[in-house]
């Protein structure tokens, strides 16, 4: 319940207000050649802002995502041009079909176990055509076992017309052998001019270190 609340309603907002998804576009496109027509899956798609942009430059892209309401948002605010599915992406199954697989926003840190973070390189290899590209980002697990943990503290504040929305964060190592594991934890303060609402949000969460990555793509 509470989860859903914050993603769909103010998901956007706030990554919006504090990254500039264009640059990931161009870092996106400076993998591919010019006059391409290639063909993008975004594993971990969410609310579709990035498969939007792309799609408007006339590629054909494709959104996986295992949340049913982050996809009816997406389809309602960034359908056009776009295919969106439901599925995991330890599920996933194309053969040769992408010339690029990417996941931002750290999708990917939700899988947390090797077995799922293997199922996901696997059907990633599959998909993506001869010198295809996968590109991944995910949460550095070096800092986060120097720190340990981390009160929740403040870390944005969104407007949006007359909706303030200030964002706290803070975390919890709960293991860092054989992975790390993460308990981390968010809360809201919405105000709108008159009322002040707060809500609270938790995810488990993995984070890798380099040598973890390098251990996954060798298999």
């Amino acid at each position: 319940g509470k989860c859903v609340t914050v993603c769909k309603d103010f998901n956007f907002l706030i990554e919006n207000h504090n990254r500039d998804i264009r640059k990931d576009i161009l870092f996106l496109k400076s993998y591919i050649p010019v006059g391409k027509h290639a063909e993008i899956l975004d594993l971990g798609c969410g609310s579709g802002e990035h498969l939007a942009l792309l799609a408007r430059d006339g590629y054909r892209c494709v959104g996986i995502d295992s949340s049913e309401q982050m996809l009816a948002v997406a389809r309602t605010r960034n359908g056009e041009n776009v295919t969106y599915m439901k599925r995991d992406v330890t599920e996933f199954d194309y053969f040769e079909e992408f010339d690029i697989l990417y996941s931002f926003f750290g999708s990917l840190d939700y899988l947390l176990t090797d077995e799922q973070v293997d199922a996901m390189f696997w059907n990633s290899w599959r998909a993506l055509r001869p010198e295809g590209i996968l590109i991944v980002e995910i949460w550095n697990s070096y800092p986060i076992i120097a720190i340990g943990e981390k009160e929740l503290s403040p870390v944005s504040t969104t407007v949006s017309g007359n909706v303030s929305i200030d964002r706290e964060r803070g975390f919890v190592l709960a293991a860092k052998e054989p992975a790390t594991i993460v308990d981390v934890n968010y809360r809201y303060h919405i105000h709108n001019g008159v009322t002040i609402r707060m809500v609270e949000d938790s995810h488990r969460m993995r984070a890798f270190s380099l040598d973890e990555m390098k251990v996954f793509i060798a298999k």
